[in-house]
This record gives structure tokens, sequence and C-alpha cells, in this order.
């Protein structure tokens, strides 16, 4: 990513970064007249859990690259924004939670490993 990151252009690189999802976006900010980031995240999880199941391969590893770079940001605010409404949202991928972890750096496996206690990650 070229740009960095930052709570004032994290939507605006996230349309740039993965344009598949920017018609999600619009439709958040009709539902909601303004982005809620946390709400937003909770739907680009829901996103990339569609992408991976769908073996869309490029899309879904742009993604996780989206993810990891808001991790491993400066910025507090992306961080917790990428903790919270995407990590903590990856239960809903029910048993791919183990597969899509492979994907991820293993700074945040160690992170994945503190939400999901329970859960072995490579």
């Amino acid at each position: 990513m070229e740009t960095k990151l930052s709570k004032d252009n994290l939507i605006f690189s996230l349309e740039q970064f993965i344009p598949e999802f920017s018609s999600s976006i619009v439709e958040h900010r009709k539902e909601y007249g303004h982005i809620l980031e946390h709400v937003l995240f909770g739907d680009f999880t829901r996103f990339v859990i569609q992408e991976y199941k769908l073996g869309h391969s490029n899309v879904y590893l742009r993604c996780i690259n989206f993810i990891e770079d808001m991790l491993n940001s400066n910025d507090g605010y992306l961080v917790e924004v990428a903790q919270a409404s995407f990590l903590e949202n990856l239960y809903q991928a029910n048993d791919g939670i183990k597969e899509i972890s492979k994907s991820f750096s293993k700074r945040t496996k160690v992170i994945l490993r503190k939400i999901y206690p329970n859960m072995k990650f490579e």
C-alpha cells in the first residue's frame, strides 16, 4: 500500500485497495448516513470470509494485506478497528477461521490466540 494508512484516509484507502467492497461501502453510507468504521469492518469480515469460501484468492489476499497494514500501523484507532471489528468477528467463518488464519503474519496469529484462546493457530 503506497499511502500511509490513517483514521482520516481509512475508508478512501479501503475503497482504493479493495474496489470489490466499494458497493458495500456505498450501501453502508446510505443506511447510516455516514461511515461507522466498526460496523463497516464487521461487514468487511463477512466479505473476506465469503471471498475466501468462493476461492477468490486475489481479492482475499488483498483484504488480508489491508488488515495487516492496519494492525501494523502506529495509529491506535486503526489497530483497534482491525482487532475489535475484524479479528473478533472471524468466528463467523466457523471452522474456516483456522484456514483463514494461515494467511496472517505471526504477529497477527499471536493476537488471534489471545482473542480465541481455545483455538490452535498454525
